[in-house]
């Protein structure tokens, strides 16, 4: 005994579902051109993330120890008492004595503020090693260095910069100038690096995820998509993000922006392939561009709401972070995702509605002259793919998981959502079973009893002919049947029977 096994019930969207995709597909085409609006505008009139500062310093909040101690020794003696940026003048065989003196009359005249051209330096302090005043040094009078102190509000690149300028300005080749050092200038080479680098990284990402959406749908327009919808993402996170922080006095440096860029081509990459998946498998199913859009939209928008508030809750929990750092990125981070759940929820739905089976081209797919066009619809449902009423079923009857009322596939009423290219339904034909005597063949068919039957004195009439004995007449006396006569072969069975003759 077989379990008789129940098909699925179909998924059906609820009446909000219904109405927001039904109302979201109806506006596409204004929906499209907004999201491109406030992008245009966002990159034109508000300032992009990082444009505060552009530098780590910002996370450090104004309540830090390190930070309040630099504030009150500015208050008590005009200059902070701890310097990060500092001008190396260095010679192997000796910096001579003219050399020594004026390293220490430009630090004085910075000092006293009778030097007006050193900027945001406040003072200037020289330690030489000359007559081992250097604890620990084993060279005499090869080595000055000279400390600069600037206001504790100047950004990072700020201070690199008057460093740069003070010795342009004041150092010539004879000082044996060596460079600028310090953890400030550390710290700003460093985010030069990273900041050239970014280009690169970004270039290799958009690749990435431009080849596993092709690879994955087969085509480069559903990959074009995404990227579209990441960029619009990404260009009103980085700039709205920017604006609320200058608004609210949150700091969001530069070293931030690689971050919210990947996080964004990830998360927003993850919406738009849930949209072309369940549009590819309705359209694949016969209906329209409109009747696939509107089920996308309302088959996975509160799957994607519900993703996207729950990673915006977890990265925004990080304001109860122990460390200013996590608490710094963790709104930004919160903002980036609930941005891209934004635009992915409207601008996706609206694109495909537009784009249809476009979405899904590849010149992979072209169907070349010698190939042949799917059979036609098979009468008896058959092999062949009915389309219901209205519908255009180009599908192939694959397996019964997905039933579709638009499309009859066979025997079971399925569609094929898994296949991007409908062709009919190849099945292998089951074998024969040994043929016994009396069956019908197809050079012997089964016709009906006819008034031409012969009698037989062994048994019941038979037609000519006929594997199928005739029902006895109610007349005939005789009662036994014995077994009919078998089909006979084909050029007999051209021939009439005759009767047989009459015993003498």
């Amino acid at each position: 005994m077989t379990d008789v096994v129940e098909p699925a019930r179909r998924w059906r969207p609820s009446l909000l579902l219904r109405g927001y995709a039904r109302l979201l597909v109806l506006l596409r085409w204004p929906v499209v051109l907004g999201w491109l609006a406030a992008a245009a505008a966002s990159v034109v009139y508000l300032p992009a993330v990082g444009q505060g500062g552009s530098d780590l310093e910002q996370l450090v909040s104004a309540g830090n120890p390190a930070v309040a101690s630099e504030v009150r020794s500015y208050a008590r003696f005009g200059f902070p008492l701890l310097s990060r940026v500092a001008v190396v003048q260095r010679r192997a065989d000796g910096l001579p004595q003219e050399v020594q003196r004026r390293a220490v009359e430009r630090a004085r005249a910075v000092s006293d503020g009778t030097d007006t051209a050193a900027g945001p330096i406040r003072a200037a302090v020289p330690v030489t090693n000359t007559l081992g005043l250097f604890p620990g040094s084993a060279e005499d009078g090869t080595t000055i260095v000279t400390l600069l102190f600037t206001d504790p509000d100047v950004s990072f690149a700020d201070q690199v910069a008057a460093a740069q300028r003070f010795v342009a300005g004041h150092y010539d080749a004879a000082d044996a100038v060596v460079g600028i050092t310090g953890s400030v200038p550390a710290r700003v080479e460093q985010t030069r690096i990273v900041q050239s680098s970014v280009p690169v990284l970004e270039v290799i990402t958009i690749a990435a995820v431009f080849l596993i959406v092709a690879i994955a749908f087969r085509s480069p327009v559903a990959s074009l998509l995404a990227l579209v919808v990441a960029a619009v993402a990404t260009l009103l996170t980085l700039h709205v993000g920017g604006a609320l922080a200058l608004r609210l006095g949150v700091p969001v440096p530069q070293e931030t922006q690689p971050l919210l860029v990947a996080l964004l081509l990830g998360v927003v990459t993850d919406y738009v392939v849930f949209y072309l998946s369940a549009a590819r498998g309705r359209l694949a199913a016969g209906d329209s561009r409109l009747a696939a859009a509107r089920h996308a939209t309302a088959r996975f928008t509160p799957i994607i709401a519900t993703a996207g508030a729950t990673a915006a809750a977890g990265t925004g929990a990080l304001v109860v972070a122990g460390a200013p750092t996590f608490r710094a990125f963790g709104p930004g981070m919160a903002l980036a995702i609930l941005i891209g759940v934004v635009v992915a929820l409207t601008l996706v739905p609206a694109l495909l509605a537009i784009l249809g089976p476009a979405a899904f081209w590849s010149p992979l797919r072209r169907r070349t002259a010698a190939e042949p066009l799917p059979a036609p619809p098979a009468a008896d449902g058959g092999p062949g793919c009915s389309p219901g009423a209205g519908s255009r079923c180009r599908c192939c009857c694959a397996s019964p998981r997905w039933p579709s009322p638009r499309c009859r596939c066979g025997t079971c009423a399925s569609a094929c959502r898994s296949s991007r290219r409908c062709r009919p339904a190849t099945r292998p034909a089951p074998p024969r079973p040994p043929r016994r005597p009396g069956s019908p063949t197809a050079s012997c068919p089964r016709p009906s009893c006819s008034s031409r039957a012969t009698a037989s004195p062994a048994g019941p009439r038979s037609s000519p002919g006929c594997s199928r004995p005739c029902p006895a007449s109610p007349a005939s006396p005789r009662s036994s049947a014995p077994a009919p006569k078998v089909c006979p072969t084909a050029s007999a069975s051209s021939r009439p029977a005759t009767a047989a003759p009459p015993a003498s």
